[in-house]
């Protein structure tokens, strides 16, 4: 599920929109539809302030996270499918993943395959 329309990315880009209906699939597809339309590092970036301002909103500035939202975008880019939520834990400890330096900078997985 794509955003349907421009007022749907308007509303993620300047953080106005309905966050109860902003589940995973929504996160999902936003970053893919940001892929497209921009180069990594740039869609990355959109993507970042957008969750920023979400979370701010929210009064929850602690769920962003630079890790997920590298790693997710890293994963979604790569294959172009819906990560599932638990997708990072093949790679990462909780305790790094949820970690403050984690929310605040992007750090490397650490466990091994």
């Amino acid at each position: 599920m794509m955003p349907t329309n421009d007022a749907e990315i308007e509303a993620f880009l300047d953080s106005s929109l309905d966050i109860s209906k902003f589940d995973h699939l929504a996160h999902v597809d936003m970053a893919k539809h940001l892929l497209r339309h921009h180069e990594f590092l740039e869609a990355v970036w959109i993507y970042d302030r957008a969750i920023t301002g979400i979370a701010n909103k929210a009064g929850t500035p602690s769920k962003r996270s630079v890790t997920k939202t590298l790693a997710f975008i890293s994963l979604i880019a790569e294959t172009e499918v819906c990560p599932d939520k638990s997708a990072l834990d093949r790679w990462y400890s909780a305790a790094r993943l949820n970690s403050e330096a984690a929310s605040r900078q992007f750090m490397m997985p650490d466990k091994l395959d």
